[in-house]
């Protein structure tokens, strides 16, 4: 809020005004979280250098205290102090609006068509785990996550949760695993 700009063609606006500003923290370099705030200044036409965080907690800090004007990270990072006022979330990654946070528009809605970014948290096991106790492990789960309380609570920090069957998940980190060589090979990162 202190930037004064409600939308990410504002805070590009705002950026153009401010070239000397154009930095972001990032809760992880070398994560999707660094990735993502490459990528969308890339689409913007402006350089976004990233300015590395130990997590989410310090980069909330300096971001509510004016030090660093941007941030990204985990909508479930900032979200809290989206809805308090604290800090503003002008665009997320994912292929639809948060359950969460129907007011945020994605990156694609506004004419990014190639940023999709969507992060995931899984359950895996010892690759030798006997297919029936996946199985039964991914029923109760997929009953743990599919309780109305808990799917509420989970929507309500940010997440929209999708259960499904191993296989499908194997074919989503396949592929994942391949788009974000793509992504990390145009942006030319380099781990160090």
């Amino acid at each position: 809020p202190m930037l004064g700009v409600n939308s990410f063609p504002e805070y590009i606006e705002w950026l153009k005004r401010n070239p000397a500003r154009a930095s972001f923290g990032t809760t992880a370099l070398g994560s999707f979280t660094h990735f993502v705030g490459v990528m969308l200044g890339n689409a913007a036409g402006i350089k976004l250098e990233p300015v590395p965080y130990r997590g989410a907690a310090p980069l909330v800090a300096d971001l509510s205290g004016g030090h660093i004007p941007a941030g990204c990270g985990g909508l479930t990072d900032f979200l809290e102090h989206h809805r308090g006022g604290k800090l503003r979330v002008v665009v997320t990654a994912g292929g639809r609006r948060a359950q969460a946070a129907p007011d945020i528009p994605t990156a694609q809605e506004i004419g990014y068509k190639d940023i999709l970014i969507e992060g995931w948290y899984t359950f895996f096991v010892p690759a030798r785990t006997p297919r029936p106790i996946v199985e039964a492990w991914n029923r109760e789960l997929g009953a743990v996550v599919n309780d109305p309380a808990i799917r509420e609570r989970l929507v309500t920090l940010g997440l929209d949760p999708q259960p499904g069957p191993p296989d499908a998940f194997t074919e989503r980190m396949v592929a994942d695993l391949a788009r974000w060589k793509q992504i990390i090979d145009a942006i030319g990162y380099k781990p160090t």
